[in-house]
């Protein structure tokens, strides 16, 4: 530890890509057993990376040993630099993102004036409301109803206040003040977003009376809050038939997650409203098979790119990057053999046929009847971080119910069923440019 204080101490390697985190990776294990060595390591360190992930490490312990924190927030009120008191904040904000609930450190109100005292910094100030929620804190909480309802506010504030009071533990009042919101078009994606942990069977009805004056990601916002609880799923379904949902807003993902409530009821109405969900190895190779008789390279070059693009951004950019854009769920296609349209439709038809297992897709269950789908990153004995197509939850584990591993991959293979012949065209167009 004295070797890596030194190293620490010293300007020359703060934004270094490589020095930090060797650093890091050698006092990591000693952190909690040397806790005041450690902390002075941070009031001398001029390296950001550190500061963060000591106290990130230590804040980890809260429940267990509280006084890590509290020397923390001492430190941190002793300290006479503002940025290394962002970076104990920034710690302990990542420490606890997706707890539902830990006690505050004694020294916690005394810290956060220190912190004002810095001088206003928005991005401080909302990592401490983040906090603050997690430590219960009535004010904070009473706070962002107020803002939630002041009119006069603006639009974002009012935004960031419902989906902050979303991840609080589900009550009426949270329901009610959501229920209000929804009509006003400029709060509406929040307030869905604000929904995911609300059981509430008015929902669904809340949600297709506003459908129409949605926006187009407040429709995608809809429609994937109601496909995942059982209930709200089959409204869903209900909906979609009697078209007061358009058939092609439930995506090729939306009916897999359907599908893994293993609902004979909402199966037949599935079959009815999509089709039949996933397919056996035989039918697939003859899928395949027919994809490569009828996509041939007159009728691909003769396709439109443009809509390709579209729809690659639409159906594939959420998880796989190519040409350096899109997200990094899945493997990475600018690389990839994309002028093979075997290669294309073995990997776009059959995607679980070979899964490595860093890419096979999980089953979360929730206590409040969350059916999630992703993958899961990484666990620890307070949260788990699930990896959906849509976004990376961090979640409490006394919210999980139960985790299923699965032997597939994330990627549904139903993609191209709600493609027309000439989009198919466009995509593996786009796809093989």
């Amino acid at each position: 530890l004295e070797l890596a204080a030194a190293l620490a101490s010293r300007t020359d390697d703060a934004d270094d890509r490589t020095q930090p985190h060797l650093i890091w990776y050698g006092i990591e294990p000693h952190v909690v057993t040397h806790p005041e060595l450690t902390i002075q390591m941070l009031i001398d360190c001029e390296v950001p990376l550190l500061q963060e992930n000591i106290s990130r490490r230590l804040f980890s312990e809260i429940d267990s040993q509280p006084q890590f924190a509290e020397l923390l927030m001492m430190a941190g009120i002793s300290i006479a630099n503002a940025a290394s008191r962002k970076n104990i904040l920034l710690g302990a904000e990542k420490a606890l993102t997706g707890w539902n609930h830990a006690t505050a450190p004694q020294a916690w109100n005394d810290f956060q004036r220190t912190v004002r005292s810095d001088g206003f910094n928005q991005a401080n100030a909302d990592r401490m409301k983040r906090l603050n929620l997690v430590f219960g804190d009535q004010l904070t909480i009473d706070d962002l109803y107020r803002t939630i309802n002041d009119r006069s506010a603006s639009h974002q504030a009012r935004c960031n206040a419902i989906e902050s009071v979303g991840r609080l533990k589900p009550d009426e009042r949270l329901f009610k003040t959501l229920k209000s919101s929804i009509r006003s078009r400029e709060l509406t994606n929040s307030v869905i977003k604000a929904m995911a942990k609300l059981s509430n069977q008015q929902i669904p009805d809340l949600l297709l009376k506003q459908f129409k004056s949605m926006d187009a990601a407040g429709h995608q916002l809809a429609v994937d809050l109601l496909s995942t609880r059982l209930t709200f799923a089959n409204k869903l379904l209900d909906a979609i038939e009697k078209g007061r949902i358009p058939k092609h807003m439930l995506t090729a993902s939306h009916a897999r997650r359907l599908a893994n409530f293993d609902d004979t009821e909402l199966n037949e109405k599935l079959t009815k409203t999509w089709g039949l969900v996933g397919s056996t190895s035989a039918e697939q190779e003859s899928a395949i098979e027919k994809y490569r008789e009828t996509f041939t390279d007159e009728k691909i070059t003769a396709a439109d790119i443009a809509i390709g693009k579209t729809l690659f951004e639409t159906h594939c950019a959420s998880c796989h990057v190519m040409r350096g854009q899109g997200g990094r769920i899945g493997p990475d296609l600018t690389g990839s053999d994309r002028k093979n349209l075997h290669y294309l439709l073995e990997n776009i038809l059959a995607p679980s046929s070979s899964v490595a297992d860093s890419y096979r897709a999980s089953l979360v269950s929730m206590e409040d009847g969350r059916l999630l789908e992703g993958i899961i990153v990484s666990k620890n004995n307070r949260t788990l971080k699930l990896q959906t197509k849509d976004a990376l939850l961090s979640i409490d584990l006394s919210d999980v119910a139960a985790t299923k591993t699965t032997k597939r991959s994330l990627m549904p293979e139903d993609l191209l069923k709600p493609l027309s012949e000439h989009e198919t065209a466009s995509l593996f167009k786009y796809l093989q440019n």
